[in-house]
Parts: C-alpha cells; sequence; structure tokens
C-alpha cells in the first residue's frame, strides 16, 4: 500500500512511536497476545526498545513492503533512504522458491497508483488480478510494476542512494562501508565483524529449508544462484516480460547467453 499525505494522519504517530523507541503494550493488542510465546516475544521488543532508547541508536526501517510510501517517509520524517535493487531473474527466483504470492487486486484497490505510476501496465494487472498467472510470470509482473517505481526514483530523488544486490554481495565490505557512510553510521568494530560473519565464504549458498529469513550465506555465491535454479527457458520468459525496465537497470551482459 502506498501512503501519502492524503492517507497518512492514519499511520504517521504509530510510526512515530517506533522511531523515538516507544513500546506501547495498548498498541500491541489483545488479540496478537493470546498465547505465552505472544507475550514473551513482545516483551523482548520492549526491552529492546528501551535499551535502544536509553542508548540514543539511530532506528533503521527494513521493509520491502514500505518501497510504494518511501517518499511519504522520507518527506514526513526527514528518512535517508537506501534502494536496494535486485535482478528481476534473482527475485522471481527466490518469490517462486519460498512459495510467495502477490494478489494484484492489492494495486486495482489503489486509483492513485494505476492512474500514475501502473497505467502503462493496467491491462496486464487487471488480467493477473483475475487470473493469476504462473508464479514465475507473477513475480515478473510484479518486479516490472515495483522497479517502475523505483526507475522514477532514481530520477526524483537524487539524494538518495541506490544500490544494486549484486554489487553488495559481491563486495560486501566496500558496498556496506557507502551505505554506511550515506547513512552516517560508523562502519568499524561490531558493524563490520557482523557484516563479516553474515557474507562469509564458509556460510551456505542457500538458507535452510523452512528458514526463509536465514542471514548468514556465501554472498558471493548467492548473487548468482538464481543461474541454477532457473533454467534457459525460464529465465527467457523473465528477460521478455521485464525488459522494458529493467535495461534501466541491468545489461545485456548481466543476462546469461
Amino acid at each position: 500500500m502506498r501512503i501519502t499525505d492524503e492517507t497518512g494522519s492514519e499511520y504517521q504517530e504509530d510510526i512515530a512511536k517506533m522511531l523515538r523507541w516507544e513500546f506501547s503494550w495498548y498498541d500491541a493488542g489483545a488479540a496478537t497476545l493470546r498465547s505465552a510465546r505472544a507475550c514473551l516475544r513482545a516483551a523482548e521488543i520492549a526491552r529492546t526498545f528501551r535499551k535502544a532508547r536509553s542508548q540514543l541508536s539511530r532506528p533503521i526501517l527494513k521493509d520491502p513492503i514500505a518501497l510504494l510510501s518511501a517518499e511519504w517517509l522520507a518527506d514526513t520524517f526527514g528518512m535517508d533512504v537506501v534502494v536496494l535493487i535486485r535482478h528481476p531473474a534473482a527475485f522471481a527466483s527466490s518469490v517462486t522458491r519460498l512459495g510467495w504470492r502477490f494478489d494484484f487486486n492489492n494495486f486495482l484497490s489503489q486509483p492513485s497508483l494505476m492512474t500514475s505510476d501502473l497505467a502503462p501496465f493496467a491491462t496486464e494487472i487487471e488480467c493477473a488480478a483475475r487470473r493469476p498467472p504462473d508464479p514465475l510470470a507473477e513475480a515478473s509482473l510484479l518486479w516490472k510494476c515495483l522497479y517502475r517505481i523505483v526507475d522514477r526514483y532514481v530520477t526524483q530523488r537524487p539524494d538518495w542512494m541506490f544500490v544494486r544486490h549484486e554489487d553488495l554481495s559481491l563486495d560486501p565490505a566496500r558496498g556496506f562501508r557507502a551505505v554506511c557512510e550515506y547513512s552516517g553510521i560508523a562502519f568499524s568494530g561490531s558493524v563490520a565483524e557482523t557484516l563479516r560473519r553474515n557474507t562469509s565464504t564458509e556460510n551456505p549458498v542457500e538458507a535452510p529449508a523452512g528458514a526463509a529469513h536465514f542471514l548468514m550465506r556465501d554472498s558471493r555465491a548467492n548473487a548468482s544462484a538464481w543461474h541454477r535454479r532457473l533454467d534457459p527457458r525460464e529465465i527467457a520468459a523473465v528477460r521478455a516480460s521485464v525488459e522494458e525496465v529493467s535495461c534501466r537497470f541491468y545489461s545485456e551482459a548481466e543476462w546469461p547467453d
């Protein structure tokens, strides 16, 4: 969902509380705390927030779903925005491997989105909403929609940072040093060591089964994992679907022959 100045009042205070490291048991809601495990998790979050607030820690909001609201978040809260760009075949490979699906009615329910950024793809989106395509085609269309918006951001938001996932994966120290410099974060000590551990060649290339958010990977090998996951026919299908947008981010040489 895209948050704008017209709809932002509904979310602004809750986000502001989070950015101030304020945890509210009331806001957590009784419906989400029905088990002992959920209560323990909430208590852990509350402790983390208190510690971060006492140390004057700088909050980092990492949320792929927030891409559509990035402009509102930046303008409302003065955020420094880092947009991560990922190869469409890598994106489609990951999404299909995890079995994640997307309902394009989410886009159709937002007229301001459909009449602006996504207008060129309106027919494709309407068709996908009526009859969901196969997972690979669905992921390709989703990538094309999202990265058309990223392409506009590149032009209209020159003060933001745009980083390709592959570049970070192949040279983590250099890439994250630049991200830290942009964000005003010192690239040293625990930050550098955590990066080294999480991207080491000693880590597995793929996440273990059932662990979608497992972070410790051999980042260099993982950058090209989609070459093995997708066959040439599937890669060609993804490219044909996204080419009009992907050419803005990836050259001919970055697709296999």
